[in-house]
């Protein structure tokens, strides 16, 4: 089941560039599997008080549904239509023709020798998507796409130690803490942003967070503002004007072509 689940999920992917469970992925022995149900399965034949062990229980090798869920919660339409093609399509096969399925068909898997390995929904994508749509698609499930040029402005508070203080020593062993590994995925999954590199690669927060998959890419190509006295205050008379020109617009006070054109009436007088 949970192979056919993985394939429904990458025949959803590929078609709709959207997920119909919204799990992580890992390449196993036999095959590629969506790892949160995969460890939900192996731990529901007892209820321990999650709302999946309240609807689902493991009898034997069987995932049985014990209670309807509510209303909200259900599939919608095409979802339940790729799932029963799925099975539909593999109903006549035994477990090993689709573990060989798996194995031959699916460029995204890695034999993991025994392990697990990770598969991005970028992976996915781009083993079975004609390249000419990856970005499309990847930017598509990403709920994000890097501005126009791709070279961001980079900003935002940052935590420093002051020269004057008397705890130094003390300051910095707490900069580690809060910028180790452990911490900074408890930050994120809180809404929070880091540097630690490792969280833009968790599969668990790139599933709540799908945006954080191109922010490494941005932090990469992105700029600082100028260092030149000059060109900042050019900037930041820009960023005015064009600040000024959205608020209109926004709020009614001008129409589109009128705030645009304000802007640049005020642009030609910088000159």
């Amino acid at each position: 089941m949970i192979k056919l689940l993985y394939l429904a999920d990458r025949e959803y992917i590929t078609d709709w560039c959207n997920s119909i469970t919204t799990d992580s992925y890992v390449s196993m022995d036999n095959g590629p599997v969506t790892s949160k149900i995969y460890d939900l399965i192996k731990d529901s034949h007892i209820d321990n008080g999650t709302y999946w062990a309240s609807l689902i229980r493991t009898v034997g090798y069987n995932a049985v549904l014990i209670k309807e869920p509510d209303e909200y919660d259900r599939l919608s339409p095409m979802e339940m239509e790729v799932i029963a093609k799925t099975n539909q399509r593999f109903a006549e096969s035994g477990e090993w023709d689709v573990v060989r399925f798996c194995h031959e068909n699916l460029a995204e898997w890695q034999n993991p020798s025994g392990s697990t390995i990770q598969i991005t929904i970028e992976d996915i994508i781009r083993a079975a998507k004609d390249e000419k749509d990856v970005d499309e698609c990847i930017e598509e499930m990403s709920l994000a796409a890097q501005i126009p040029g791709k070279h961001p402005l980079l900003g935002g508070g940052s935590i420093g130690i002051s020269k004057e203080s008397k705890a130094k020593r003390e300051a910095i062993e707490f900069l580690k803490w809060v910028y180790s590994p452990e911490i900074s995925r408890l930050y994120t999954l809180f809404g929070g942003t880091s540097p630690c590199a490792a969280i833009y690669t968790d599969a668990e927060i790139l599933s709540i967070y799908p945006w954080l998959s191109i922010a490494e890419e941005g932090f990469r190509r992105g700029r600082r503002r100028f260092e030149n006295p000059e060109e900042a205050k050019m900037q930041r008379a820009l960023e005015e004007i064009l600040g000024t020109a959205i608020r209109s617009a926004v709020s009614g006070a001008l129409n589109a072509d009128e705030a645009l054109n304000e802007a640049y009436k005020r642009f030609l007088n910088m000159r």
